[in-house]
């Protein structure tokens, strides 16, 4: 019987995912959003094809880049002496890694993805990698989808061969020390909270050493501040020689300075960017009023030689509660009016830094005279532990009154004509934008939610799927009557107002996501069981069954969708 249940649970789901995707696709016919989809989807995969290779990225002796081989789907890390080629930018042609005039190979190759897929069951995804102080090694952590963990892997760039050691799963962090020497990881447990700290001598035939372990005091929920400044003796290192300093003097190997760090200074965003160019997340409050930042030096920032076309402006808004909250906005110099259509990005989470890096993708909308705003709201990074601390557990509503008082300030200052504010969240920050449009239903036009976390409390409450300590330690823990009740106050799918006309929504999830797919379907039927009904503002829900991120070609085609979306709904009112 058991079987036969199992059996008609499952046909009911496909029934469901079939109506799903037939509204779906009717919604979209009918605002014309599926031809611009495929024009769309065009226009992103000929910026693809052009994008073989990253800026590349100085550090020491070596430029550092990532290129893609022609038909291959995963890209290869490599460096080449930056004595050497300093003129070097960027190229398309794979054969550009040869010298055929002198007959030398100038470009090293270091991490090959696509073998890391072969590797891997057929899926290549990296969280951490770090190339050791003295160039040497590189670590780096691959997602074993049998495991579901990342294990740690350390090749030599010399020979091109993995270390035999150290090899280990569920590993959360990564640092070298003693100059390359040494690597320094964190292992989490079976409820993938990092509870172990280890050692591992480079070339070595000795175990790796247990430098520290950790109780899980979150089990008990207790708010566990996992982020120390420790220091230990290095004649004798291990657990007992541990002590904790009020500060210490530290040499920076990326800016060659001396600096102080304090104990209560560190941060949870600790990882290092040796390659690649992310935005400069933790960039000073230059101005209350706005100032434009496309003439800043953002050192190795892809938005510098994109300043011509594009510009960049930073504001300080003041939230609910008169906290500053840091909002960024990229627009088109060209296209730049008063009024103009814009697109809100929030996140909010964890301590993670909001991620502005520059996107092929979002030129179909700047292009078109979109405004993309970012808001670093409460319980995001870049800010300090206490920015990530009030915006998490009994505090999330922070998080969601930073980013409403960003979207009104835009409208307010004219920066975006109202009724055209679109917001876009992924994961826990669909939750911030769903969360948002409970509470301003009137100020978003559209958004759009990507594997939202939507219907807390019950997946708090009773988790089907693995949650970790962390979560509770980010959203809450209901057995708490009192966490329960702040919980109960910003959970989207306990807070949809009734009777109420809402924004036009598109909502993305998948059976491959951590967040179970019956949260997006649940908040869809509630939001279209109990808000007005208008045809012109469709809440849509996309269910797939692939996982999107191991093709370009289904990213390109879910990004050209989700834009599409956005523009009809919101140009077209």
């Amino acid at each position: 019987m058991g079987s036969l249940s199992a059996a008609a649970a499952m046909r009911h789901m496909d029934v469901h995912m079939e109506a799903e995707e037939k509204y779906a696709e009717a919604c979209l016919a009918a605002a014309g959003a599926d031809r611009l989809a495929r024009k769309l989807q065009l226009e992103m995969a000929s910026r693809l094809a052009s994008e073989a290779c990253t800026t590349p990225a100085r550090w020491g002796p070596w430029l550092y880049y990532r290129r893609a081989d022609e038909g291959k789907q995963y890209p290869v890390l490599c460096r080449r002496s930056a004595a050497l080629h300093g003129e070097f930018i960027s190229y398309s042609d794979p054969s550009a890694g040869f010298d055929f005039t002198a007959g030398k190979r100038i470009e090293q190759k270091l991490v090959d993805y696509n073998k890391e897929a072969e590797r891997f069951g057929g899926y290549s995804y990296e969280e951490l990698s770090e190339v050791s102080p003295d160039h040497r090694y590189i670590a780096y952590t691959m997602y074993d989808k049998d495991k579901d963990s990342f294990t740690l892997l350390v090749r030599d760039l010399v020979t091109g061969t993995l270390c035999d050691k150290p090899r280990a799963d569920r590993v959360s962090n990564i640092s070298w020390a003693m100059d390359g020497k040494a690597l320094v990881y964190v292992v989490t447990n079976e409820d993938r909270r990092p509870y172990r700290l280890f050692c591992s001598i480079i070339g070595s035939n000795k175990d790796d050493i247990l430098i520290l372990e950790e109780p899980d005091a979150s089990r008990e929920g207790v708010r566990v501040n996992s982020h120390y400044l420790m220091q230990s003796d290095v004649e004798s290192p291990g657990p007992k020689s541990w002590k904790m300093p009020d500060a210490v003097v530290d040499y920076n190997l990326l800016n060659g300075k001396w600096q102080i760090v304090q104990q209560q200074n560190m941060l949870h965003e600790r990882t290092k960017v040796l390659y690649g160019n992310a935005f400069a997340s933790s960039m000073g409050k230059l101005s209350s009023d706005g100032a434009d930042l496309s003439s800043q030096d953002l050192g190795d920032c892809d938005w510098n030689e994109l300043s011509e076309y594009y510009a960049c402006e930073y504001y300080d808004v003041p939230s609910k509660d008169g906290v500053l909250v840091p909002l960024t906005l990229v627009y088109s110099r060209k296209h730049k009016q008063e009024g103009n259509p814009g697109l809100l990005h929030g996140h909010g989470a964890y301590g993670e830094i909001l991620d502005k890096r520059w996107r092929s993708e979002l030129k179909s909308l700047l292009d078109r005279g979109w405004v993309i705003a970012y808001a670093d709201v409460r319980g995001g990074g870049g800010y300090g532990k206490e920015w990530h601390q009030d915006g998490a557990r009994t505090k999330k509503m922070n998080s969601i009154y930073d980013f409403v008082s960003c979207g009104e300030f835009l409208l307010e200052k004219g920066i975006i004509q109202e009724n055209k504010l679109a917001g876009w969240g992924y994961s826990a920050g669909g939750l911030l934008v769903a969360s948002a449009i409970n509470t301003r239903p009137d100020l978003f036009r559209a958004a759009v939610l990507k594997v939202p976390f939507l219907d807390v409390c019950n997946t708090l409450l009773h988790p089907i799927l693995p949650l970790t300590a962390i979560d509770y330690e980010e959203f809450g823990f209901p057995v708490d009557h009192g966490e329960f009740l702040a919980i109960k106050k910003y959970s989207p799918y306990d807070n949809i107002q009734k009777d109420v006309p809402y924004p036009a929504v598109f909502v993305t999830s998948s059976f491959n996501t951590r967040f179970g797919v019956w949260e997006a379907a649940k908040w869809v039927a509630k939001v279209r069981e109990l808000t007005q009904y208008d045809p012109e503002r469709p809440v849509i829900l996309n269910l797939t069954t692939d996982v999107v991120e191991e093709s370009k070609y289904l990213e390109t085609k879910e990004l050209a969708t989700e834009t599409a979306f956005l523009i009809k709904m919101v140009n077209d009112t």
